[in-house]
């Protein structure tokens, strides 16, 4: 049986590596994974070149494929005699536990991949809860596990994706005082039409994205294990994976606090992730302003949210080349009019998020004072994503009565705009935030209440 590496633990390889371009020079290095810094392989030479389509190494027992590499660091003393030379190579992709000659012209079957943990948002378990229920308090205890048929998440004409679970069971289940059990939900990607090279990258890369907005919370991937056409087994897969990260996530993972689940859109996730992974393929740039991992600075926040909300809407509404930024706000703001009435007025917020944008995106020096900065900067951030995150529902497919009710029934955007609070309530702020300047009365509108206060006192 192989054994799995995962992308959320640092590994390290000890071994010799070649390259496809330079099969005679083989060279002794290690191979250094890690999540944040991703994967770089350490010479005690270099090879001819500076980039090579594939590295292949036997290191720590296993064979090793690395794709898509290049090297930092060449001395120009390749070859030379008595000449010490290490090198540094940055790998893209590294297949762990077998030999694969050109990437691109193999055809994987299948590919598992497993994300963090997505139980609450999936509600798929094997397990029965209303005998766990009966149980308690009792003096015998049954627990009924029942694996579950796979959940058809996706299909096309090329790829069918079904969402699956597993249980681990303990080894030393009659000898143990805790007994765990670790039950858990994964994808399965099954290659249909024999499509050669790394088909499910897209398909990766969406899905996070898609589960990270529909429960609010970031979703990564903890495990890539892939199964070639001539190989019947598994084996892994490490790279840097793209970060997907919400700037104003859940504060806790719970039900009330996400957008929707599973079970709410059993018969419409299909639709849904069609939708969402057309989009994906026609605009990732505008995706990844919002999912990018900003440096959490309130105007990179901001700005990266203002210009998804531009790009986004340039990409579903056709004809609107034209249109400038502030058109685009202010229709994205009508579109969902009735949450976006409680942060303030349309004509203002727009006027301010136009400024805000102009001015950090520029450095306008004519805005500098009409410019936030503070909790006023950050409401103004959250607002925007707020909006971002409706046009983003929007390209799932559902309409926007559909997403508005999703807004107004999130427990902590509920509490954030206010929505049941009363008119005069603490909570309730947000529908005064951003309202026009009332103009000053007239001098002839003084004199006159003051006269008719005078006449009624009078009476």
């Amino acid at each position: 049986m192989n054994k799995f590496y995962g992308l959320k633990s640092s590994q390290d390889f000890v071994g010799m590596w070649q390259a496809s371009s330079d099969p005679e020079n083989v060279i002794p290095g290690v191979l250094k994974y890690d999540p944040e810094n991703g994967i770089e392989l350490h010479l005690e030479g270099e090879f001819k070149g500076h980039e090579f389509d594939v590295i292949y190494g036997i290191a720590s027992g296993i064979g090793i494929t690395l794709v898509d590499c290049f090297s930092t660091s060449w001395s120009g003393a390749y070859n030379l005699e008595g000449v010490y030379s290490p090198s540094k190579i940055i790998v893209n992709k590294a297949i762990v536990g077998k030999r694969v000659e050109d990437l691109s012209d193999v055809v994987i079957e299948e590919v598992i991949i497993e994300t963090s943990d997505i139980k609450i948002w999936s509600n798929i378990s094997g397990f029965d809860r209303r005998k766990y229920a009966e149980s308690i308090g009792s003096n015998s205890f049954e627990l009924s596990f029942t694996l579950p048929e796979p959940f058809l998440f996706y299909s096309d004409d090329n790829v069918r994706i079904e969402l699956c679970d597993v249980l681990d069971l303990p080894k030393d289940f009659p000898y143990s005082e805790k007994v765990t059990f670790s039950e858990r939900n994964f994808f399965k990607i099954t290659n249909v039409s024999k499509l050669k090279g790394s088909f499910y990258e897209g398909h990766l890369d969406a899905i996070r994205k898609f589960l990270s907005l529909a429960a609010r919370s970031e979703v990564d991937c903890k495990y890539i294990k892939l199964k070639f056409e001539d190989d019947g087994s598994y084996v892994s897969v490490l790279n840097r994976l793209v970060d997907v990260s919400l700037d104003y996530k859940s504060q806790s993972y719970r039900v009330h606090n996400m957008f929707f689940t599973l079970p709410l859109q059993e018969g419409k996730i299909d639709d849904l992730y069609r939708s969402w992974f057309d989009f994906y393929q026609r605009s990732p740039e505008s995706l990844n302003l919002y999912f990018g991992k900003s440096k959490g600075w309130l105007h990179d926040i901001f700005v990266t949210k203002a210009q998804a909300i531009e790009e986004v809407h340039r990409q579903v509404n056709t004809g609107t080349n034209k249109w400038g930024f502030k058109s685009r706000v202010c229709a994205s703001f009508n579109r969902f009019g009735r949450v976006m009435s409680f942060v303030g007025d349309r004509d203002c917020f727009s006027d301010l998020v136009t400024d805000h944008r102009d001015y950090f995106s520029h450095w306008f020096e004519k805005k500098r004072d009409v410019v936030f900065s503070g909790v006023e900067l950050d409401y103004l951030a959250r607002d925007v994503n707020l909006l971002l995150e409706m046009m983003l529902l929007g390209v799932m497919g559902f309409n926007d009565e559909e997403i508005m009710n999703m807004v107004e029934n999130c427990f902590e955007y509920n509490n954030y705009l206010g929505i049941n609070m009363q008119e005069n309530s603490v909570a309730s702020v947000g529908r005064m935030r951003w309202e026009k300047e009332q103009p000053l009365e007239t001098e002839t509108e003084t004199e006159t209440e003051t006269e008719t206060e005078t006449e009624t006192e009078t009476e």
